[in-house]
């Protein structure tokens, strides 16, 4: 079962169709929950399929009388991937409130490495730090090493109302692609009270100073460590 970890970004405020400009949405989405089953995997309405990619879903087939979970996700995406239902993918990417159901869809986005997609999911990206859309459409630029997306995650960093793990999947971003600007965020975060996020920073820093011999230790220490080590090693 995909584990999101839940937390308070909103739905974007922007529709943006698979041709034209983006238009503000009148509402929000709500996902139907559907229940899964695979024999009728290629009757499913696009409507469906996209629906079965959220919480909503998720805990439908969780709460089966048989207590078994059918890990479903990947026949969906493929199924959808098949079909290729953008626009209606990045309608509901933009207005869904299942917390779910747009972490699912960029995935797809991100196996469909579509150039066009791509074109698309640009016009998501804001600095507002409550809007979902952009929070994840940043992320899947800034893991492809765009400086713009790397940037405003950077600038937003500690302002997102996301989960340890989504924060630490952003500190994991900023060591892949060596992002020095956000240097100063990796070192407070080796002081997390997430080992998920203290780990993530902690690996990025060393990726950024491989030469570094930084041991994990108490964490207030160990940030102090590595905040007189930065000041000692600037980068350019």
């Amino acid at each position: 079962m995909h584990q999101f970890v839940r937390a308070a970004l909103v739905p974007a405020l922007i529709v943006v169709m698979s041709c034209g400009e983006p238009s503000f949405a009148q509402d929000f989405y709500g996902p139907s929950a559907v229940q899964y089953d695979a024999s009728r995997l290629s009757g499913y309405s696009d409507k469906e399929l996209i629906d079965l990619l959220s919480a909503a879903s998720e805990d439908l087939d969780a709460s089966n009388p048989g207590g078994t979970y059918t890990d479903y996700v990947p026949a969906v995406e493929k199924e959808i991937l098949r079909r290729r239902p953008i626009a209606q993918l990045l309608d509901v990417f933009a207005r869904s409130y299942d917390f779910a159901q747009p972490r699912f869809i960029i995935e797809i986005f991100a196996l469909m490495n579509d150039p066009q997609v791509d074109v698309q999911l640009r016009k998501f990206i804001t600095n507002d730090p409550r809007d979902t859309a952009s929070f994840l459409a940043a992320r899947y630029f800034a893991q492809r090493c765009d400086l713009t997306a790397l940037g405003i995650l950077n600038q937003n960093y500690g302002k997102y109302p996301i989960s340890s793990v989504d924060r630490a999947t952003i500190a994991d971003a900023f060591g892949d692609c060596r992002y020095l600007p956000a240097i100063p965020n990796l070192v407070a975060s080796v002081n997390a009270a997430s080992l998920n996020l203290m780990g993530s920073a902690q690996n990025s820093l060393s990726k950024i100073y491989p030469q570094a011999d930084i041991q994990p230790s108490d964490p207030p220490e160990h940030q102090k460590a590595w905040e007189k080590y930065v000041r000692l090693h600037p980068l350019k």
